[in-house]
């Protein structure tokens, strides 16, 4: 019991977040539940005491539950990064004019379902964990897509998220069942032990399901050749939902760190993996960033740069030496602060969800809260390019010099080729907004707690842009 005790402290976030989501189906039977904003406060109220014991409560690094979860710093990181991403999602939803007529019980339930699957994703150390655990904000993903069922945009983009996860996770568990058939042991720790110990003859499979498996992860984090569901259900989404896709990458992320740390090592087959790493790295990053060149819709000119960054962060799985987890770790908060801020951006300044560039012209003369929101959208564009001295320009820095320091010059040139190339269009949003004439009077309205997580996200960007070590010693 002393035992079981210790082991449900080492998960107490979760544990909070699974008993708020069962507060809330409870309370939803009672008639105070009819208050206007009755959902958003519990909701809020749930996430904030899973933070605070996060961040204040005693740490229990080490394996727990039959090894089944392995909790370190970096998980704990990752943690933090995706409560965050659902706090924020559940005000954005109460401020959306797309989900104004959508169920505030049902929506609060799969977003906080969603932040549930990832957080076990992130501290998963075994296969079985691993895949429920991807099923579990899988399926719900899927159905927060379609939550707006009645735009013909959301219902397709529900349809092609579910086919294509459904086919992925498949996929996924086929390279896991040769991985357990190797090793007779669902623990990644034997898997490591296995690769490296373990009979030549046995290669070729662990070759095969590393690869199914990486293809199976590869649909989930969008990269190529696996990324073609991404602009899609990024554009039939409503945006508060496009804007918490970030924590099913910050968690797909999160488990290649954790296998590449405890399984793989640097043992398979000369690097093979590794160099197939680096080559749908570069790819990744070159189609993103190319096929965004021409987008004007501005939710699939930002799936296309996600799947660019996506690119630049598996640059750094294609060498995994030391040190590596801790610039993945800064890349996945800078990548939540700069691609998070846009979205946000882009709920105010869009009435129903769509929209193309043109949302943004003359922005800074629109009065206040334009010129407001234009000084936001600079900064996370500079962000984004790379350009000092934002939480961007550090990330990539710390992924080149890994890059060189590892020997991967290719790599690095072709990188910077793309941070180049995505400089065009970038810029489109400061331009519209600095340098062309406002054709659009529409008053812009920026509720109070949508300002203040500008502002924080706005600080943060250049904050830990100055001081990386602030973040990086926290990693």
């Amino acid at each position: 019991m002393n035992d079981i005790l210790i082991h449900s402290r080492a998960i107490l976030p979760e544990i909070i977040l699974a008993a708020g989501t069962l507060t809330l189906l409870t309370a939803s039977f009672f008639k105070f539940s009819k208050v206007r904003g009755f959902f958003l406060i519990l909701s809020l109220a749930i996430y904030s005491i899973s933070i605070l014991f996060l961040l204040a409560g005693e740490k229990y690094f080490g394996d727990f539950f039959s090894n089944s979860i392995r909790i370190d710093s970096t998980s704990d990181i990752l943690r933090l990064l995706i409560l965050l991403t659902g706090f924020i999602t559940v005000i954005l939803t109460e401020y959306s004019n797309e989900l104004k007529n959508s169920p505030r019980l049902e929506m609060n339930l799969l977003i906080m379902g969603s932040v549930l699957g990832g957080l076990f994703m992130v501290i998963s150390s075994n296969m079985i964990m691993l895949y429920l655990s991807v099923e579990f904000i899988s399926l719900l993903t899927y159905l927060l897509t379609g939550l707006t069922y009645r735009k013909e945009k959301s219902l397709e983009a529900a349809v092609k998220y579910s086919i294509y996860g459904g086919f992925s996770s498949g996929i996924m568990l086929f390279g896991l069942s040769f991985l357990y058939g190797l090793t007779g042991s669902i623990d990644f720790t034997t898997l490591s032990s296995e690769i490296v110990h373990g009979p030549a003859s046995s290669r070729i499979m662990l070759l095969a399901g590393t690869a199914f498996f990486l293809s199976g992860m590869g649909y989930k984090l969008a990269m190529v050749p696996f990324h073609a569901w991404c602009p899609d259900v990024y554009e039939g989404a409503a945006t508060p939902f496009t804007y918490f896709f970030i924590v099913p990458r910050i968690a797909g992320f999160g488990i290649l760190i954790v296998l590449f740390k405890t399984a793989f090592l640097q043992h398979i087959s000369s690097g093979y993996v590794y160099e197939s790493i680096a080559v749908i790295s570069a790819v990744t990053m070159t189609l993103g960033n190319f096929s965004a060149l021409n987008q004007t819709g501005i939710k699939r000119l930002l799936s296309y740069s996600s799947i660019a960054h996506g690119g630049y962060a598996l640059a750094l799985f294609s060498i995994m030496g030391s040190g590596v987890d801790q610039a993945i770790m800064y890349y996945m908060f800078a990548y939540m602060l700069m691609t998070g801020g846009t979205f946000i951006i882009f709920q105010m300044l869009s009435e129903n969800g769509e929209g193309d560039l043109t949302l943004f012209q003359g922005l800074a003369f629109r009065g206040r809260n334009g010129a407001f929101l234009a000084a936001s959208m600079a900064g996370f564009a500079f962000s984004l390019i790379g350009i000092p001295p934002f939480t961007g320009f550090m990330g990539k820095y710390l992924i080149f010099s890994h890059l060189i320091e590892d020997g991967r010059y290719w790599l690095a040139i072709i990188m910077g080729i793309n941070t180049v190339l995505s400089i065009y269009y970038y810029m489109k949003f400061l331009h519209l907004s600095y340098f062309t004439k406002n054709e659009n009077t529409r008053r812009i309205s920026i509720p109070i707690p949508i300002t203040l997580i500008l502002v924080l996200i706005s600080a943060l960007n250049i904050i830990a842009g100055i001081f990386p070590g602030l973040v990086l010693d926290l990693i």
